[in-house]
């Protein structure tokens, strides 16, 4: 493993950001490092600025509190990074950049706001692994199929609403397609600007073994094998689960060949073993724990890891008789 305490995992919505950094965080792990994994939503993040939403903080006073004040943040990861590695994803570029880009902030002084928060980092000495797509406008519409409707039109309500798409008469659709294909250039201009280490993949083809076997390289890491799991049958995991606080959240835990998917956060997300009963979340730092087997059937699931949006500890209970796996549906 290369001398660092911090990787920044970066690139436009949609890229494999979060992927990405499960994998690294699962390796650094299995090879007994410290580490920590920041996901983007996770509460508590040292990096977290109260006003996010780009809608809220288009005034000229907020843009300007913010340009003063977020990058002091930065420095809280000094003290996060004192004896582990720490894995922070979207922040910089996404999360920070976008935000002056969005406001029609001049290129030249966004470009400069993210090399100077890169020079108050360099003790740790960070690296940078920038996901990038040849055409964005596929990978957005990619996304939108993935993640379903609700999530499209949260995103596109978000961006026809910046200075970016108000000044250029953009709306719906357009306006992220505009803006997200811009702002990757953009990226694409950061990332070759900042004095850091750097890892740029063009993950366009979707050849997820090949990209990580070049970070593996690249960091002078190993490969991680996930473990072997004989799981029990398919069947017995799937269902509709609803939780025992609110009947507002629930879970469907489905089958795809001789896997699980879970309708959860977002559609068809892959549930990775860990044991039998144990099961990352493919892109967060969450585990699903199944529990309380009856009649050859789990009856329970309790979500356990980071706080993100609330679901550390929740736990959920099937609806007797429901499946969801190929061939019968109830």
């Amino acid at each position: 493993m290369i001398d660092t305490r911090l990787i920044l995992v970066e690139g436009i919505t949609g890229t494999g950001k979060s992927t990405t950094a499960q994998n690294l965080f699962l390796k650094l792990r299995s090879q007994n490092q410290s580490v920590k994994w920041f996901h983007e939503e996770e509460e508590g993040h040292p990096l977290f600025y109260p006003e996010w939403n780009i809608q809220w903080i288009r005034t000229a006073d907020k843009l300007s509190y913010f340009i003063q004040k977020w990058p002091l943040q930065w420095e809280s990861l000094f003290r996060y990074c004192n004896k582990q590695i720490l894995i922070v994803t979207s922040y910089l570029f996404q999360d920070g950049a976008r935000v002056l880009y969005a406001n029609n902030v001049e290129k030249e002084f966004v470009l400069q706001f993210v090399k100077s928060i890169t020079e108050s980092i360099k003790d740790l000495n960070p690296v940078m692994i920038f996901l990038y797509t040849r055409d964005t406008i596929k990978t957005l519409e990619n996304l939108w199929v993935k993640r379903g409707h609700a999530w499209m039109k949260y995103i596109y309500g978000v961006d026809e609403q910046t200075q970016f798409a108000l000044s250029r008469n953009l709306k719906g659709t357009t306006a992220s397609m505009v803006l997200w294909g811009d702002f990757q250039n953009l990226c694409r201009e950061m990332f070759k600007s900042i004095e850091i280490e750097k890892i740029e993949l063009d993950v366009s083809d979707y050849q997820w073994e090949i990209y990580q076997n070049e970070i593996n390289k690249k960091l002078k890491l190993s490969k991680y094998i996930y473990p072997s799991v004989k799981l029990d049958s398919i069947e017995c995991y799937c269902g509709f689960y609803i939780s025992v606080t609110t009947d507002t959240l629930s879970c469907r835990i489905k089958a795809a060949e001789e896997s699980l998917l879970c309708d959860f956060i977002w559609p068809d997300l892959k549930l990775i073993p860990q044991t039998k009963t144990k099961f990352l979340i493919q892109s967060f730092p969450l585990q699903i724990e199944f529990s309380t087997k009856s009649d050859e059937i789990y009856g329970t699931v309790t979500i356990k890891g980071a706080d993100i949006y609330g679901l550390n500890g929740q736990v959920f209970t099937r609806i007797e008789n429901s499946t969801w796996y190929p061939g019968k549906e109830n």
